[in-house]
């Protein structure tokens, strides 16, 4: 099972992605890992494993007149403590998604994280 993001704002055309956040100064990656999953799915996750470290490169960026961006993340694979029916979430995404295999419409970066898996 995996829970992706209707994600609008990051990708075009528009894909499936997975939620995530930034790393505050001095706090450790797992616990940044809990605070996006309680603030964005509304949801306790165990952490099983870290994937690795990925580069996603865009061709747009958010900041005004810089035309590209550059992000480095760092991928987990977490267990939901629940199974829920949905996520209530914090706003910021249109639509969330609960999925199990074959996953479709997803963002080519997100393909990499599962193939980890």
């Amino acid at each position: 099972m995996a829970v992706f993001s209707w994600a609008h704002a990051k990708t075009s055309p528009p894909k499936w992605f997975v939620p995530g956040g930034t790393v505050l100064k001095n706090e450790p990656r797992t616990e940044a890992v809990h605070c996006v999953a309680n603030e964005e799915l509304g949801e306790s996750v165990v952490v099983v494993d870290c994937l690795g470290i990925y580069e996603h490169f865009y061709d747009s960026s958010e900041v005004k007149d810089v035309d590209s961006k550059h992000d480095v993340s760092t991928a987990y694979h977490c267990r939901l403590k629940r199974d829920p029916s949905d996520f209530d979430g914090d706003g910021q995404h249109s639509e969330f998604g609960v999925f199990r295999p074959p996953f479709n419409d997803l963002h080519p970066y997100v393909k990499r994280y599962l193939n980890e898996l």
